[in-house]
């Protein structure tokens, strides 16, 4: 089976220097040369399933499963539901995002004098909780408006 994915070539490349694993390794595992994962990676031959199966099996990687079996990988995404109320959401974030300046402004004092003291500590804490909070409604937004989106009927990106 031949895998013909515009982008795959270089998917398979990026994915194997994210895990750190190099030619030789992915072309042991696929039992293939060297030179096909090359040669697959530079766009000179098409991708085999086994090549990105060897990697798959390799790095577990979500980006590479659903080229192998894309029927089975969109039974397998649950359908997103946005939330009830997404604008309580966005109003939350934004209220925090409105308290992070002031911290950060303290920030550049703790690092310009270069010291970290008992209430400079307290400060750093109480803004690593704020990155921590801003992060976690982020990561909701985003999970609502791509709800949104593919209710609509829009393909999503998140």
């Amino acid at each position: 089976m031949q895998l013909t994915m515009g982008f795959l070539n270089t998917l398979i490349q990026t994915v194997r220097n994210d895990a750190g694993i190099c030619q030789e390794a992915v072309a042991a595992k696929a039992d293939i040369a060297t030179s096909t994962v090359s040669r697959c990676e530079n766009g000179d031959l098409e991708v085999s399933a086994r090549l990105v199966k060897a990697l798959g099996e390799l790095t577990e990687d979500i980006r590479l499963p659903h080229y192998l079996f894309p029927w089975l990988f969109r039974t397998m995404v649950p359908t997103r539901q946005p939330p009830a109320d997404v604008q309580a959401l966005i109003t939350d974030e934004i209220a925090l995002l409105e308290e992070i300046p002031e911290a950060l402004r303290y920030m550049v004092k703790i690092v310009a004098d270069g010291r970290v003291d008992a209430t400079d500590d307290g400060a750093i804490a109480k803004l690593l909780g704020k990155h921590d909070r801003v992060r976690g409604l982020t990561m909701k937004i985003d999970n609502a408006l791509a709800a949104l989106r593919e209710k609509a009927g829009r393909r999503s990106t998140a």
